[in-house]
């Protein structure tokens, strides 16, 4: 009876110690399993983001050179424009002294009339005596008005 005994207990310990190794066993391989997923997933979410990186290092690119287009088409009218912004300039200062002239000659001759077109025409927001007039702004039509003004008489 003992040996039945002694049997019995030893082939418990021993499905206990198989029961333990398959338990081991089936862990470590849901564990690889888990992992190998988790491999899987983030290879395929650095792939999206390489193709995402590309595209922006693409537009990015892209982007740079229409900007450089940009500024050499900026740069190419800034040199067009200053030729005609000192010419603007040149004659504006000669119209502003033409109208001086214009005043100090309708001064001289006493001419009272032509003194007050002079000022109504010329100088209408400033007194003729008071400050000059300012230079014309780029939104300022008035040049452009007085010389077809001119051109009718």
């Amino acid at each position: 009876m003992e040996l039945k005994r002694l049997r019995r207990i030893l082939a418990r310990r021993n499905s206990a110690a198989k029961a333990r190794e398959m338990k081991i066993r089936y862990e470590k391989f849901r564990y690889e399993k888990e992992l190998k997923a988790r491999v899987k997933k983030l290879q395929s979410m650095t792939a999206d983001i390489d193709e995402k990186l590309a595209e922006c290092k693409r537009r990015t690119a892209e982007r740079a050179a229409f900007n450089n287009r940009l500024r050499m088409l900026i740069q190419a009218m800034r040199q067009d424009l200053e030729p005609k912004i000192e010419l603007r300039q040149a004659i504006w200062e000669e119209l502003q002294q033409l109208k001086a002239q214009n005043v100090l000659l309708a001064l001289e001759s006493g001419n009272h009339e032509a003194l007050n077109y002079i000022n109504s025409r010329f100088f209408p927001q400033q007194p003729l005596l008071g400050l000059p007039p300012s230079p014309p702004s780029d939104d300022d039509e008035s040049f452009d008005d007085e010389s077809s003004d001119d051109e009718e008489d």
